[in-house]
């Protein structure tokens, strides 16, 4: 289905517009529109999450609007502005190229890259003056970044909870630790958000901010508001994450006299078990998944997660979304639904062939083995997965199926456990990562997926 009508191309998947009036003035106009995406250049593989707002480029694209596709270049070559994220060191520009091309190959699987324009911000960034840099940072205060939630968070004062050992947000804050040393805390409590029990809240368990803010995370947003500017753009489109810097955009196109624009934030999708999609929680589903893999990981997704899949990852129309929640409503078998899921997303990334291949290797695979549908990864440790390997018994209490490896070692001796079908008979065995994940069954109703290696 090609979304083309301006009702959904401003909800559908669509988190937030601000503002909404301007968009709805903008695309009644029936003029094309200039809008753009900016990703982050470092050749991470692509989950479902990541379509969200490639899906939204190509509802645009379809629309006859023009769409640019901008690169980070020029952030990523600086890196990381906190230092700490290792993932985030700064890269050569040959670097960024081969690892847009990774990126290329991937969103390709979405949007037609032949009918859109490319651009990179190091064009126009690397080239300021610290004049210029002075004249941008001239449009903001202080206290207007420190607005953005992520400075907000950070600057705030925390407080240990005594009963489950969370932080929270004191509810004092102080301006520095003078003033937390002269503060009168005597029988201050708070009622903990993660637990709900009331905590103390003294000079014990009240710790100041742990991350500080350095002058170069200010000019971030600055630089790329900055991109707006040059790119003289009617709208952005990108995550609830990036609002802050989209807004900068929108203040800074004013103060260069360029055309009025609006930001459009998607939705986030949440991993198959619910949480965020992250390839730590092994909850991902990858545009590069095979298509019997992809498949599989749809019949995984939680039930309250089908709606939301339907609406962001695939293009079904309104109607069928709508038909889909009566039936769910009605208490038809999820199971069944997720089967038309699972069709739709693997024929977007591979074939409707592959897709009713694939749909036959699962129907044989696990629901004649009765199998469900809904599996846990078992959680592995940064070093199991740089190592590709962990031991039997290790995995098997992992797995929370024995609370001990003494109690792992006489399922395996009572022939209860088996990887992908075939009977483990010796507790020192050692499984390996490969590049499909197993499927880990401990007596006739405990399963488990054991993670592909991330090599």
């Amino acid at each position: 289905m090609t979304i083309s009508n301006n009702k959904e191309l401003l909800t559908r998947g669509v988190s937030d517009v601000v503002p909404l009036q301007l968009a709805e003035e903008k695309l009644k106009s029936e003029k094309p529109l200039r809008l753009y995406l900016g990703i982050d250049p470092t050749g991470a593989l692509l989950h479902v999450g990541h379509s969200v707002p490639l899906l939204k480029l190509r509802d645009f694209q379809n629309a006859g609007h023009h769409v640019i596709f901008l690169i980070g270049s020029f952030t990523a070559m600086v890196g990381d502005p906190t230092g700490r994220d290792k993932l985030r060191e700064p890269l050569t520009r040959e670097q960024v190229i081969a690892n847009f091309e990774t990126y290329k190959e991937q969103a390709s699987k979405i949007l037609d890259f032949s009918k859109l324009e490319l651009r990179y911000n190091h064009e126009w960034l690397e080239k300021l003056s610290f004049a210029e840099i002075m004249q941008l940072a001239s449009h903001f205060t202080v206290q207007q970044m420190m607005e953005r939630d992520m400075f907000k968070e950070r600057m705030s004062w925390k407080a240990l909870c005594i009963h489950c050992n969370q932080t929270f947000n004191s509810p004092i804050q102080f301006k520095d630790e003078e003033s937390f040393k002269n503060a009168d805390l005597k029988g201050n409590t708070a009622q903990c958000p993660h637990c709900g029990k009331m905590t103390p809240c003294n000079r014990e368990n009240i710790s100041p901010p742990a991350n500080p803010i350095s002058p170069n995370e200010f000019l971030y947003p600055l630089m790329q508001g900055y991109d707006s500017v040059i790119l003289d753009v009617d709208f952005e489109v990108g995550g609830n994450d990036q609002l802050f810097n989209m807004l900068c955009g929108r203040k800074l196109q004013k103060a260069y006299d360029k055309r009025e624009k609006f930001v459009l934030t998607t939705k986030l999708i949440e991993g198959t078990d619910g949480r965020k999609m992250s390839k730590s929680f092994n909850n991902c589903i990858y545009f590069n998944d095979s298509a019997n893999e992809m498949y599989r990981k749809v019949m995984e997704v939680k039930d309250e997660l089908i709606l939301p899949y339907f609406e962001c990852c695939t293009r079904v129309s309104n109607d069928v979304i709508d038909t889909t929640k009566k039936r769910l409503e009605a208490g038809e078998n999820p199971r069944d639904i997720k089967m038309t899921l699972a069709r739709e997303i693997v024929t977007m990334y591979h074939s409707k062939e592959a897709a009713e291949s694939a749909e036959k290797e699962f129907i044989q695979i696990f629901q004649k083995r009765d199998i469900p549908s809904e599996i846990e990864n078992v959680e592995l440790t940064e070093q199991e997965f740089n190592d590709g390997k962990i031991g039997i018994c290790d995995l098997i209490v992992r797995a929370k199926f024995a609370d001990s490896k003494s109690k792992a070692k006489q399922l395996i001796e009572g022939k209860a456990v088996s990887i992908d079908d075939e009977k483990i008979t010796n507790f020192k065995e050692i499984v390996a990562l490969t590049d499909t994940q197993k499927l880990l069954k401990v007596g006739s109703r405990k399963f488990a997926y054991v993670p592909a290696s991330r090599k």
